[in-house]
């Protein structure tokens, strides 16, 4: 159970790393941007020209996301198939000790009518 915790937990500090980090990235790309931008004008004879370059770079970027969301998700699914796995065995332990434990009741039972049996016959002998 502990395990778990302690899985769960890494995933969800890589996963804030990430996210503090590809904003970081953003706003220094935006910054850098902001002055290259008039550079390139001066450079590139088309104004469009530049904007295709940084409709690449944020496509870039947005794969990226993606292939992150991937890796994550691909985490989450290997932490859920093995808790699954631990609840199949919890569940089989249960069946059994629910089993023993009906057996008993069962034994219980059957004593219980011999009991019965022996105090009625011993009211009897009383008589």
């Amino acid at each position: 159970m502990k395990e778990d915790i302690q899985n769960k937990s890494i995933v969800f500090t890589i996963k804030r790393w990430h996210v503090f980090m590809s904003i970081l990235g953003l706003l220094i790309l935006w910054y850098t941007l902001y002055y290259i931008a008039p550079i390139l004008f001066v450079f590139l004879e088309e104004s469009g020209d530049i904007f295709n370059a940084i409709s690449s770079l944020f496509g870039g970027l947005a794969f990226l996301g993606l292939i992150f969301t991937i890796l994550i998700q691909s985490r989450q699914l290997e932490l859920q198939r093995k808790e699954l796995i631990e609840q199949r065995k919890e569940l089989q332990l249960s069946r059994e000790t629910q089993q023993a434990s009906q057996k008993e009741f069962g034994k219980q039972a059957e004593l219980m009518g011999r009991a019965a049996i022996l105090n009625s016959l011993n009211a009897l002998v009383d008589i």
